[in-house]
């Protein structure tokens, strides 16, 4: 499996020459992941203290918690076997933007952004982190 690789923004990556850059393996899945993700925590806004209305994804009636509904979407992307953990969290200090490498983000919306990180299992075996502000 190959695919553009993508910076850290989201941004497709370029070398020196300007030409798009090409990753497979454990690389791809990450970017796989990450553009999962983006994706979904871009298609609505979620309430992490409710989570997510349960119509909109059309299932019972009570809110469909926000890691559940996260870890459902990034399962999609092409070469990730399993979520081991997802943690999501509203950005509220300038001391913690600061932590997550998010200060520019929150100095734009303070207190309006959210931090989610989750760990997964990927085809290749090994082990993959990704953190997005959003």
């Amino acid at each position: 499996m190959r695919t553009l690789k993508t910076l850290p923004s989201g941004d497709l990556e370029r070398d020196i020459r300007g030409h798009l850059v090409v990753c497979g393996g454990a690389e791809a899945e990450r970017v796989h992941a990450e553009n999962a993700l983006r994706i979904r925590l871009g298609e609505c806004p979620f309430d992490l203290a409710l989570g997510l209305d349960a119509s909109i994804v059309g299932v019972s009636d009570g809110p469909v918690p926000v890691n559940l509904e996260i870890a459902r979407a990034v399962l999609k992307a092409t070469g990730i076997r399993a979520v081991v953990d997802c943690q999501t969290e509203v950005v509220e200090t300038a001391q913690r933007a600061a932590e997550l490498g998010v200060s520019e983000a929150f100095a734009e919306n303070p207190q309006r952004i959210t931090h989610t990180e989750l760990l997964l299992l990927g085809q290749h075996g090994g082990q993959l982190k990704i953190g997005l502000p959003v």
